[in-house]
């Protein structure tokens, strides 16, 4: 194991993160507005991105487990492969029923991929350090996003969707062939069975702060699903935006948030989770509401930033304790089983957000969001100390401030109630 923790493997993860993202991107970003502009409405759009979601979550408990008892680097290899060939696949079909499809097995393909490889990216990172680790990499992730959206909507400007599609085929073969240089370490290389997936599962399920854990990262993820699936159309459908000016918006958002992730790293690191995931959901709301109070191109890049910084605030922290609190011998599969859970109840929470963008407007949509992710901040403030914040092998972390509100005052007059609370 010490042999992976190599200053050469870590950043040839680096290099995959920023080659993947960036594949990736240019077919996630623009394909909901690519649908939409064949003629798609927004109801099947978002069954289309749901059904895709679903699949590649549900697929992840097999992936998972499959990660933690297979050769790493042999899954992510034919799974990016899988995940190259259905891009190269949207040059050919434009059917509702091939997206569908299309759709399905590339999450398949992307739920065989990710376990593997971020457990792998884990088990290279040093244990005191995961949220900073998290963090560098994440530049590399976000810088693939920042230059997706200006690069993939100059294209479609000037070439079109297809052109779009081939180069995206492009970059994730280049991605395959910096994955085949990575070390790898020594694995049973037999398939997991059934019964013990589920005993395996079921341990990590009924962890101490897991179920807790998994909705808040649920409800953070059906805000993201929301924004980005519908935010492209609403700046090219009803501002008028052209696909650069649109994509533009998306990577001055990036832009605002990378400075922010170092920062955020050693936050997680050092201090108390709530003090980045409650200033996160609330940071979240106001963002997702400012956005549609000035039609200037400079409040949309700083309103998509505000988004972007809540959104990552919210994440950073999750992911640590999701690391700390499961043994690395089944980090594959509590990755698994935690992404299937929350990403699978998000996308069943967006098919059903997607017909109110249809009926009522993706501005109400998007401004109901906004609220409701402040009031989910207010929520966590009120019950701050009756909330499990902290889980199994947790590091020992500062509190940033002593945080005692009106309802801790309320809570403590009735010591039957006050009991429980931390």
């Amino acid at each position: 194991m010490n042999k992976l923790k190599t200053s050469a493997n870590f950043k040839l993860a680096n290099r995959v993160t920023l080659f993947r993202s960036l594949s990736n991107s240019l077919i996630y970003i623009f394909l909901p507005l690519y649908y939409f502009q064949l003629g798609i409405n927004l109801v099947n759009i978002g069954a289309i991105v749901a059904l895709s979601v679903i699949a590649t979550n549900v697929a992840k408990i097999y992936g998972g487990s499959l990660a933690d008892n297979f050769n790493r680097k042999k899954i992510m290899i034919w799974s990016a492969i899988a995940m190259t060939i259905t891009n190269f696949s949207l040059l050919f079909f434009t059917s509702e029923l091939y997206f569908i499809s299309r759709g399905i097995i590339f999450g398949l393909a992307y739920a065989m991929f990710i376990p593997s490889y971020s457990s792998y990216v884990w088990d290279i990172s040093e244990k005191t350090k995961l949220a900073t680790h998290n963090a560098i990499r994440s530049i590399y992730r976000y810088s693939g996003l920042i230059l997706a959206p200006p690069i993939g909507g100059l294209i479609i400007y000037l070439y079109g969707f297809n052109a779009l599609f081939i180069l995206s085929v492009l970059i994730g073969i280049y991605s395959i062939y910096l994955i085949n240089l990575f070390s790898e370490f020594k694995h049973k290389n037999k398939l997991p069975k059934l019964e013990k997936i589920w005993e395996n599962y079921h341990k990590i399920g009924i962890t101490p702060g897991f179920t807790f854990l998994s909705l808040i990262h649920m409800i953070k993820v059906a805000f993201g699903l929301i924004w980005h699936t519908f935010i492209l159309i609403y700046l090219k459908n009803i501002i008028g935006y052209d696909f650069w000016q649109a994509g533009l918006v998306i990577t001055g958002a990036y832009l605002i948030l990378i400075p922010f992730q170092i920062p955020l790293g050693h936050l997680s690191d050092k201090f108390h989770s709530k003090w980045l995931i409650i200033p996160g959901f609330i940071l979240l709301g106001i963002s997702m509401k400012l956005f549609f109070v000035y039609a200037h191109f400079l409040s949309y890049v700083i309103a998509a930033g505000g988004v972007s910084i809540g959104l990552l605030a919210i994440g950073r922290p999750i992911y640590v304790r999701l690391a700390e609190m499961t043994p690395d011998s089944k980090h594959g599969k509590a990755l698994a089983l935690f992404e299937a859970i929350s990403w699978g109840l998000a996308a069943i929470i967006l098919f059903y957000v997607a017909e109110l963008a249809e009926s009522k407007s993706i501005f109400f949509v998007m401004n109901g969001a906004g609220s409701f992710a402040i009031g989910i901040g207010l929520i966590l403030i009120a019950f701050h100390r009756k909330i499990r914040w902290r889980y199994g092998n947790h590091f020992r972390r500062h509190h940033f401030m002593k945080l005692y509100t009106p309802i801790d005052r309320f809570v403590d007059s009735l010591p039957l109630i006050s009991k429980g609370f931390k």
